[in-house]
């Protein structure tokens, strides 16, 4: 990665922690154990899945001309992830074993 891009992302994310840190339980970020642990979970409610979505829909449009694509395949927990797809195989586990259910 060029030095022009790694300032960009830099710049990106300092943008990204002021929010995060505006969101943030101001007793959670006094010690680095929790500022780690509320690093890690606002990033994963609020930037990993806006990631996964585009970096899907890039890949399904790179894909969209090649004669031999069927379908992207993405296992994911994060629901704003997972409701990205119109179509989804949803697996919910049951007392009675693991119900598939064809989403269209």
């Amino acid at each position: 990665m060029d030095a022009a891009k790694k300032n960009e992302i830099q710049a990106h994310a300092r943008a990204i922690a002021a929010l995060l840190y505006e969101e943030a339980d101001a007793e959670q970020v006094q010690t680095l154990a929790g500022i780690e642990d509320t690093v890690r979970a606002q990033l994963l409610k609020h930037v990993s899945p806006e990631i996964g979505v585009f970096l899907s829909k890039r890949a399904a449009a790179r894909l969209e001309d090649a004669a031999d694509f069927a379908c992207i395949l993405a296992v994911t927990h994060i629901p704003h992830f997972r409701e990205a797809f119109e179509t989804r195989i949803d697996v919910t586990k049951t007392p009675d074993g693991s119900q598939l259910i064809v989403s269209m």
